[in-house]
């Protein structure tokens, strides 16, 4: 069974979060909102939070460059 939510990082950034209790992982999407671009990975919940609190800090239109190396 999986748990969903989608919400607002900033004012650029939306964020849809799958709990996947099977694997145990966070299945992560980040969209811009001004843009086509997206960022999905599974992670563990520890880094999930990470990108959450730097998408917070990070509203601006090169965030989703930077989000595949860092991420």
């Amino acid at each position: 069974m999986a748990n969903q939510m989608c919400f607002s990082a900033n004012a650029r950034h939306e964020v849809n979060l799958t709990l996947n209790s099977d694997t145990g992982l966070c299945d992560v999407k980040v969209s811009d909102k001004l843009s086509d671009k997206t960022f999905s990975k599974s992670m563990m919940l520890a880094q999930y939070n990470k990108l959450v609190d730097w998408l917070k800090d990070n509203d601006h239109g090169f965030a989703m460059n930077s989000i595949h190396s860092l991420f």
